[in-house]
């Protein structure tokens, strides 16, 4: 994964998930109580798609709890 200067762990993580997509993943898992990361994932999901090996991606489900 390129050097990031992101500090803050909301957008860390979705680069994690682009990389891991990027990467060939064919699961992702995101485990966070941040609304922040559910709004910031939701935003990039066209780019999450184009990411991945086959450019499909199907979001099963989104869970939050607090």
């Amino acid at each position: 994964m390129p050097i990031s200067d992101h500090e803050e762990a909301d957008t860390r993580m979705c680069l994690h998930v682009l990389h891991a997509l990027s990467k060939g993943a064919q699961n992702v898992l995101v485990s966070t109580v941040d609304t922040d990361v559910i709004v910031i994932l939701v935003g990039i999901f066209h780019r999450l798609r184009e990411a991945t090996v086959s450019h499909t991606i199907i979001c099963e489900e989104v869970l939050f709890t607090t």
